[in-house]
């Protein structure tokens, strides 16, 4: 039966009846037109995009410009300064320290 089937294609192909072929040829025609017109929407959109984000880029730059960090000398502790502040930071450490412990104690 399959054979038979394969033999009438085979006569209508000869006898030049392509109407199967031109169908499938028209719908590949249109699959790859829509398939290039999806892309080149895809990649109008990132152009657009990366243009926008540069844009934004730019305008942020001008409205809210970086300042320069601001170093004052009188915002520098002077050496005799820092031992003191040292032994100041050790004292608050170990109090802050002794208190967690007695307070763990207490809850335990």
């Amino acid at each position: 039966m399959l054979l038979v089937v394969h033999l009438i294609t085979l006569e209508e192909h000869k006898q030049g009846d392509n109407k199967g072929v031109d169908v499938m040829g028209e719908l590949l025609e249109d699959g790859l037109g829509l398939m290039v017109l999806g892309m080149g929407f895809v990649f109008l959109f990132l152009v657009i995009l990366i243009y926008a984000t540069s844009y934004m880029s730019r305008l942020l730059n001008h409205l809210f410009p970086e300042l320069p960090p601001v170093t004052s000398s009188s915002a520098m502790p002077k050496s005799s300064d820092k031992s003191v502040v040292d032994a100041q930071m050790v004292a608050v450490i170990t109090a802050a320290v002794h208190q967690h412990r007695n307070n763990k104690n207490v809850n335990s």
